[in-house]
């Protein structure tokens, strides 16, 4: 799943309990998603990301795209830090949760 930073917090907690009824016992579920670091808001988190988009990105999109992106991100974005991604995990009933990958604010856990 890389969508859940689209939630909210409550959404994101009922969405992952609905995946643990779903799942077989020893089942796996994996959630790749961008987050935020440990102590890190939102409104540092988006800065940051931006910064980043603008890099990467503007060589291959107008101005008006890169806007389009942005006001995407601050309407829709709402990456948990990584420790609340286990945490949500653990309190849905999964036995455990760990990061199996990671980039920068990437992972998968």
């Amino acid at each position: 799943f890389y969508m859940l930073h689209h939630l909210n917090f409550d959404e994101k907690v009922e969405i992952v309990q609905n995946i643990c009824e779903a799942i077989a016992s020893g089942g796996h579920f994996l959630w790749g998603d961008v987050f935020r670091r440990y102590g890190e808001n939102r409104q540092q988190y988006l800065q940051k990301y931006e910064g980043m988009m603008a890099k990467v990105y503007t060589p291959h999109f107008d101005q008006k795209e890169m806007l389009e992106i942005f006001d995407h991100i601050q309407m829709y974005d709402f990456p948990e830090e990584l420790e609340s991604m286990s945490e949500i995990g653990l309190a849905a009933g999964f036995s455990q949760c760990k990061t199996i990958w990671r980039y920068d604010d990437i992972c998968s856990a």
